[in-house]
């Protein structure tokens, strides 16, 4: 079947009224420039759902679903992309094949790949494909693979991804219908961060139209884009840079196996007494924190750090003399070891919280953090327990960032930098 021109599709958008198609099925009300009202995609007491008029887009600040009147077309009626395509020809009284003569134009052919986003019943899939591709890098590149024999331990990103931002993950499907692509995103208060990125490595192309989708998105909320990506991966470093990405912070990738019977107390750092579990009372200082040092703000992950309704999750502070000194994160879950999100004001809070971290969550295992790279005393410090580098990854931003005082300490578990 032929693609449908790019021409074509913008002919539909620009006749259709965004305004009008929704409040055929939900009702609106306008709230200055746009419109609001309750999502049709979840159940909700107080309206969320926004139209913008201006932009010719929706959003749901409740589930996350958004985007243009196809992508609401396909969400609403369950269509695929073509068939909702046509209904809103034909609602514009357009002849979609009267432009046959656009359809074979190389210059007007539609992307190889269709991007909408990730359905309920595609974790699995999207799991596997995750699990697929980035063992199938780390064997090519770093002679390694990353994630065990079993593809479901990948579950963990869908389920946790999901339970933070509803609807915030976009696939990219082929001609044929397959996924051959998943980008996670989180849009949060100060910025969006890009999740995690895989693309088959048969499917050339999918990762920019994934990026680039999501870089449109953030553009429109006004708002700057954030990732940690791989600095040995030279192929993602050039997609990053060519969407105007700029590195500004270098991380040590260490890991270290703990023993069952824990760290040698003659190891401990100094504070190490002062490390105490985190409470949701510690909240608000901990977003606090966190922005004044690092200039985002998300107070969505750390609470759902502190619920902590999986049992995986541990979180530590230590107190200052005004406030906290600093916290740490760390996940325990059979697809994911790893220690981070964190922020210290010092090299010493943050060696208390690492060391505590290693010795309290990770006995028998070996887990992963991210050390800066400048923190010189830091990184020696674990290599005295034992640590050992394992890869490099950069912080990127796309659209400015906020210059840190203090420590940081990123993850993959929603991804920041």
């Amino acid at each position: 079947m032929p693609q449908i021109p790019k021409e074509t599709i913008e002919q539909i958008l620009d006749s259709t009224d965004i305004v009008d198609l929704i409040s055929s099925h939900v009702t609106l009300e306008r709230m200055g420039t746009a419109f609001k009202g309750k999502c049709p995609f979840h159940q909700e007491k107080t309206p969320s759902f926004t139209v913008s008029p201006t932009r010719q887009t929706f959003h749901c600040f409740g589930c996350g679903k958004h985007g243009n009147a196809i992508s609401f077309v396909m969400e609403y009626e369950r269509l695929s992309f073509p068939d909702a395509v046509m209904k809103l020809a034909e609602k514009a009284n357009m002849a979609m094949m009267e432009a046959s003569n656009l359809i074979n134009h190389p210059g007007n052919m539609a992307a190889p790949f269709h991007i909408r986003p990730l359905r309920p019943n595609e974790w699995n899939e999207v799991a596997a494909l995750i699990h697929h591709s980035t063992n199938a890098w780390y064997r090519k590149n770093l002679n390694r693979e990353i994630f065990g024999p079993d593809p479901l331990a990948c579950r963990v990103f869908p389920e946790i991804y999901e339970a933070l931002d509803p609807g915030c993950c976009l696939v990219a499907e082929d001609a044929a219908g397959k996924l051959v692509g998943s980008c996670f995103y989180h849009p949060r208060e100060t910025h969006w961060a890009l999740g995690i990125m895989n693309a088959i490595p048969e499917s050339r192309g999918a990762a920019n139209a994934l990026l680039t989708k999501i870089t449109r998105l953030a553009d429109d909320a006004g708002l700057p884009l954030r990732l940690v990506s791989s600095a040995c991966n030279l192929d993602s470093f050039s997609l990053y840079s060519k969407a105007g990405f700029v590195p500004i912070r270098v991380y040590q990738d260490m890991i270290l196996t703990v023993p069952e019977t824990g760290l040698d107390p003659a190891s401990a750092p100094g504070r190490v007494s002062s490390v105490r579990r985190a409470t949701m009372a510690d909240l608000p200082a901990m977003v606090s924190l966190e922005q004044e040092i690092s200039g985002i703000r998300r107070e969505k992950d750390h609470r759902f750090f502190l619920e902590n309704r999986d049992g995986i999750w541990t979180t530590l502070v230590i107190d200052g003399p005004e406030g906290l000194d600093g916290f740490l994160t760390s996940i325990a879950h059979p697809g994911s070891r790893m220690l981070g999100p964190g922020i210290s004001r010092d090299t010493e809070t943050a060696l208390a919280l690492l060391w505590s971290q290693l010795d309290r969550a990770h006995r028998g295992f070996t887990p992963v953090w991210l050390a800066p790279a400048d923190a010189t005393e830091l990184v020696h410090a674990c290599y005295g327990w034992g640590a050992k580098n394992c890869e490099l990854h950069l912080a990127q931003t796309r659209g400015g960032s906020h210059r840190h005082s203090g420590l940081i300490f990123p993850t993959f578990m929603p991804e920041t930098a």
